[in-house]
């Protein structure tokens, strides 16, 4: 089919329903096609192989147009199958990546608590030193050089 006519009939119809189901009527319509151009059944026209679909297509007496017909709609009906198959792997993706960054983002909470205890317990730490400096600078215990700065993390 030329594509002006499909042009042609999604400018008549902009939302994307309309549109495929317009260019369904120009290539054969859609699942409520008439007898004549019922030879071969949807599944059939996407399941057999090209050369297969030739042969019977030859052997069914169709004319050259409805033979044409048959082979965009064969197109059309792929095209649907390889996008519904996009959108679900698509899908499938994000919601593998959305769990993904919901265990990351538990895992930066968890580091960060456990960030702020360990900085409280340095703290702690700090003070208990501090306290045992004073104790022997009052006692007269001399301590080693290295025991004289608190090393700050």
């Amino acid at each position: 089919m030329k594509s002006k006519e499909v042009n042609r009939a999604r400018r008549k119809c902009p939302s994307e329903k309309m549109s495929i189901s317009s260019e369904d009527d120009l290539i054969g319509g859609d699942d409520r096609m008439d007898s004549s151009n019922n030879i071969i059944s949807d599944d059939d026209l996407v399941s057999l192989s090209v050369r297969e679909l030739n042969r019977q297509l030859k052997n069914s007496g169709l004319s050259k147009q409805e033979i044409i017909r048959m082979k965009q709609r064969r197109r059309t009906l792929k095209n649907r199958g390889y996008a519904a198959s996009c959108r679900n792997k698509r899908l499938e993706v994000k919601g593998g990546l959305e769990g993904d960054k919901t265990v990351i983002e538990d895992n930066v909470i968890r580091t960060k608590e456990n960030v702020f205890l360990l900085r409280q317990e340095i703290e702690d730490i700090k003070e208990k030193f501090d306290g045992l400096k004073r104790y022997a600078s009052q006692h007269g215990i001399s301590l080693p050089p290295e025991f004289h700065t608190f090393v700050d993390f």
